[in-house]
C-alpha cells in the first residue's frame, strides 16, 4: 500500500509520537509519506524509510482556518500534491486535519481512516462540533478508537465500521529497566488545564512534610505560570518544580519511585503508558474516557483514585512511598501487563490489518 499520514504539525505530544511510530512501521513493509503544513523546531522525528513533505503554504503558525485566503491556498496545494502522490489511503488523527483533508479530497478516490483520540464527550461535546464531526465520521472508511467508552458516542453506522486499538508505543521503551535506586516523584504532561496538575501539587503538599522525595513535572504549556505561583503559594518552590521538556524522559521516569496523572480527561495518554511498560509505580486519576480504568486495575497494577480528590491521592501517594512490598508490586504487574498489551508488533498487525481490510473494502465499492 501507498500510506499518507497528515498532521498540520508534528510538534511534540501524544498524537505526533503515535503517528511517528505508527508511520515508522509502516515505512517497513509500505511505501509511506508523512505531510505536514510546515516545519517546526524540536518536531518528531520520522525514519529515513518514510518520506516527509511540507506544504509551506502558511508563513504563521494560526489555525489553517484563521485566515481564509491561506486557508485556500494550503488546500489548492496540498489537492495537487494527493493527485500527484495517488495515496492508497490517508490517516488522521487531529479532529480539525481530519476535516480539513476531507474537504480537501473531495472527489478525489482516496479512503480516509480517522484514528479518534481524547475523550468525544468532552470534546465534541457541543454544538457545532457534535454534528460537525459526527457527520465527517460517517462519511469517511473507518475510524479508529482506543476505548469503548470512546466508540459509544458515535452511532451505529460508525461503530460498525470502526475498531479499538492501543497506541503504538516506541519499541525501544521495551527495553528501558527501572533504576536499582530510584528515587522523586515524576508528572509528565502539558501545563494545561485538561490536565489539572493542581490537583496532584495539591496531594503532594499534603504529604510533604512526611516526604523527602521531589515532586517533578516534564512538560510545557499556557499554564506554566499560573502553577508556578500555586506553587509559591502552597510553599513548595524548591520541592514541586516545573522541570520544562528533555529528551531522556524515559529515563526520568525509570528513575522515579512514582509517575503521579491527575487529568480531567483523556484518550489513553501515552504518558502513562509509557510509565506503566517501564515499571514506574503509576497512580491516576479516574479520569473520563475509560482510559483509567481500561489501563489500571487499582491495586494491582497501579492505583485510581477519583478525578479531582486531592486527599485520597495523598493517601496513596504515602501508601506507594512508605511501604516498598506494596509498590514493589505494582512495578513489577505493570510492566508485565502492559507489555503484553501493548507490544509493539501485535498493536502494529491490529493497525496494518485493519487499514488493508478499509483500502480493499473502497476499491470494492469502486
Amino acid at each position: 500500500m501507498k500510506i499518507l499520514f497528515y498532521r498540520n504539525k508534528l510538534n511534540r505530544g501524544g498524537i505526533g509520537r503515535v503517528m511517528t511510530n505508527l508511520a515508522n512501521m509502516f515505512a517497513d513493509n509500505h511505501e509511506t509519506i508523512f505531510v505536514t503544513l510546515r516545519e517546526y523546531p524540536n518536531e518528531y522525528q520520522v525514519g529515513e524509510k518514510v518520506k516527509r513533505y511540507n506544504i509551506n503554504a502558511r508563513k504563521k503558525s494560526s489555525t489553517i482556518i484563521a485566515d481564509i485566503p491561506l486557508f485556500i491556498l494550503t488546500a489548492i496545494k496540498l489537492r495537487k500534491f494527493l493527485k500527484q502522490e495517488k495515496p492508497d489511503v490517508i490517516i488522521t488523527f487531529m479532529q480539525l486535519d481530519s476535516l480539513f483533508i476531507y474537504l480537501t479530497k473531495l472527489f478525489l478516490e482516496i479512503p480516509q481512516v480517522i484514528s479518534v483520540r481524547s475523550d468525544p464527550y468532552v470534546e465534541l461535546a457541543k454544538f457545532p462540533k457534535k454534528v460537525i464531526y459526527k457527520s465527517l465520521y460517517t462519511l469517511v472508511d473507518g475510524c479508529v478508537f482506543q476505548t469503548e467508552v470512546a466508540k459509544n458516542f458515535f452511532s451505529q453506522k460508525i461503530q460498525n465500521k470502526s475498531v479499538i486499538i492501543n497506541n503504538l508505543i516506541d519499541r525501544d521503551l521495551f527495553n528501558i529497566l527501572p533504576a536499582n535506586e530510584r528515587k522523586g516523584i515524576i508528572g509528565v504532561g502539558r501545563l494545561v488545564p485538561q490536565k489539572a496538575w493542581h490537583i496532584a501539587i495539591k496531594a503532594y503538599s499534603l504529604i510533604a512534610n512526611d516526604i523527602s522525595d521531589n515532586f517533578l513535572i516534564y512538560g510545557e504549556g499556557p499554564d506554566y505560570s499560573k502553577l508556578e505561583e500555586y506553587i509559591s503559594e502552597l510553599g513548595l518552590s524548591g520541592r514541586v518544580i516545573l522541570a520544562g521538556i528533555t529528551n531522556d524522559i524515559e529515563k526520568k521516569m525509570a528513575d522515579a519511585k512514582l509517575f503521579l496523572f491527575s487529568p480531567d480527561f483523556e484518550g489513553l495518554p501515552n504518558a502513562l503508558i509509557e510509565a506503566l511498560i517501564i515499571g514506574t509505580p503509576c497512580i491516576s486519576t479516574v479520569f473520563s474516557g475509560g482510559g483509567a480504568e481500561k489501563l489500571i486495575e487499582s491495586g494491582v497494577n497501579g492505583v485510581l483514585v477519583p478525578k479531582g480528590d486531592s486527599d485520597k491521592m495523598a493517601k496513596a501517594v504515602l501508601k506507594v512511598l512508605t511501604d516498598n512490598d506494596y509498590a514493589e508490586k505494582l512495578s513489577q504487574n505493570a510492566k508485565k501487563r502492559a507489555s503484553e498489551e501493548f507490544h509493539p508488533c501485535q498493536v502494529f498487525e491490529k493497525w496494518e490489518n485493519y487499514i488493508s481490510s478499509c483500502v480493499d473494502i473502497y476499491n470494492k465499492k469502486g
